[in-house]
């Protein structure tokens, strides 16, 4: 729904406070690594009725997703 690979739904900061690495890895690891570790996943993704999704930082992006 997001059409973002998974390494840009990593929180990096926290990935960084909790040791984690994600240099040389490709997307299935990326992806254990982050059902291992919910709190580095970027929040919060929003789903519209139709679909259609967003990471809603900045809230702006909710904006565009919901539109007028």
């Amino acid at each position: 729904m997001l059409d973002l690979a998974p390494r840009k739904l990593v929180r990096t900061a926290d990935a960084k406070k909790l040791g984690l690495q994600m240099d040389g890895l490709d997307d299935d690891a990326v992806i254990a690594l982050m059902a291992a570790n919910p709190r580095i996943i970027e929040r919060p993704v929003v789903i519209s009725d139709d679909g259609r999704a967003v990471v809603g930082r900045p809230p702006e992006r909710v904006n565009e997703l919901l539109g007028p």
